[in-house]
């Protein structure tokens, strides 16, 4: 459903990237991520009630912290300077039983940040009991994800990555490690990414006016390298 355009939520945003938005039609919750910086980082996700017109109901908004793991602090326990972790992708599984979340985050140790986070939702599209995070690529911050329910893999490329990054799931929950297929393109900064309808091609966005196109197999796997296909001279997103 279509939300009004005559009533605007504002989630207050305290760091550099707002976050993500997801609608669960069925359950009709919106799913809001928010850009976290020190001191506000348990405010990473917030739960919003819809009706089946999508309008919002009421003001009565959960907040959900977007990750397990403490927010980092210096030796003397102030902030990172310029920190700040960010829901910046999110996706749905296909039973509406589990929530995955895309982390952004901006300072020095980014590859240690766990880029993926992982909730159970109730019968009502709730987040209950505890995240789970897990490693998932490099980047500053996570462009998009895209989840294949037949063959149960999570794809995921983002900004400050090399190319594109593949997870396989049992029964909804990260298995094994993450692979990386590096991409053809030079950029390093890929903004979306989007399936074919068979799920045999994955097409990024990047930075450059370019599109990749990554060629699947049966089993999931990218086929490497990418095709690169510039759309333009100019330097723009796509």
């Amino acid at each position: 459903s279509a939300f009004s355009a005559d009533r605007v939520i504002q989630v207050e945003v305290a760091g550099i990237y707002n976050g993500a938005l997801l609608v669960n039609s069925a359950a009709r919750k919106l799913y809001a991520g928010q850009g976290a910086t020190s001191g506000v980082w348990e405010k990473g996700l917030w739960v919003f009630d819809i009706q089946a017109d999508g309008e919002i109901t009421g003001s009565d908004e959960r907040v959900y912290p977007n990750s397990p793991d403490p927010f980092p602090v210096n030796p003397d326990s102030s902030p990172p300077a310029n920190y700040f972790r960010s829901v910046a992708a999110m996706v749905l599984s296909p039973d509406g039983r589990k929530l995955y979340l895309g982390l952004g985050v901006n300072h020095a140790s980014y590859p240690k940040e766990k880029a993926l986070v992982v909730y159970d939702l109730d019968e009502k599209g709730e987040p209950k009991g505890k995240p789970r995070a897990y490693d998932f690529g490099y980047y500053y911050v996570m462009g998009s994800m895209a989840l294949d329910s037949k063959r149960m893999m999570l794809y995921a490329c983002g900004h400050g990555s090399g190319g594109i990054y593949g997870l396989p799931l049992a029964k909804g929950e990260p298995v094994g490690e993450f692979k990386a297929y590096l991409s053809s393109s030079l950029s390093g900064i890929r903004s979306d990414l989007v399936p074919s309808d068979d799920w045999f091609a994955l097409m990024v966005g990047c930075l450059g006016s370019s599109i990749d196109v990554a060629q699947l197999d049966a089993s999931g796997e990218i086929v490497s390298p990418s095709t690169t296909f510039k759309a333009s001279d100019v330097q723009e997103w796509i």
